[in-house]
């Protein structure tokens, strides 16, 4: 008894020849596919690590990579160091562009903390964006959260003043924040 399967027919254990050709189709298309794939990967990878190499102070030194997708730059007695994953993927090589700026524009600043992550935000942005590597929006509004998350707890801790760029910044991230503060409110109530 055959059996229609679209164009294949399959009578008992036996296999067309036409499947046979599919197959094979099938698998050079998905190898294909499969390396296709592996090379645009590496080239990613490539495009990440150039960008990031390019950024590095001359005189940092990473003394950690680090597994999570967390960073910490150092500087102290004149020593720059940072903390970060590998810049492998475009999440990692923000992390790692974020801690770069920290020890090129933060080294020697008394600037609010808001300001200072405000700052390193914009400098991975726009060095991902000079280095053709886009910046999906999620990562953005991430970005934004954290900038909000920074300013609130400054705010917190009873600053006066708040960065008018960094406020402007992380504006919708802290309409939310402050929408969702009044639900807790009011839920405690």
């Amino acid at each position: 008894m055959a059996v229609l399967s679209g164009e294949r027919a399959l009578v008992g254990s036996r296999i067309s020849v036409q499947h046979v050709r599919d197959i094979r189709v099938t698998r050079n298309a998905r190898r294909l596919l499969r390396e296709e794939l592996t090379r645009a990967r590496s080239a990613s990878g490539r495009k990440c690590l150039q960008c990031a190499l390019d950024n590095v102070p001359k005189d940092a030194v990473v003394v950690t990579w680090r597994k999570a997708l967390t960073g910490r730059a150092l500087h102290k007695d004149g020593l720059l160091a940072l903390e970060a994953p590998r810049p492998r993927t475009r999440k990692a090589l923000y992390i790692f562009l974020h801690e770069c700026a920290h020890l090129h524009l933060h080294c020697n600043t008394s600037k609010p903390r808001h300001r200072k992550e405000y700052e390193a935000e914009m400098y991975a942005h726009s060095q991902m964006r000079a280095a053709g590597i886009p910046v999906p929006e999620s990562m953005t509004e991430a970005a934004r959260r954290y900038v909000a998350w920074k300013i609130q707890q400054a705010l917190a801790r009873g600053a006066v003043q708040i960065d008018p760029d960094a406020s402007r910044f992380a504006a919708r991230a802290l309409q939310t924040l402050h929408s969702h503060a009044g639900r807790n409110d009011l839920k405690d109530r």
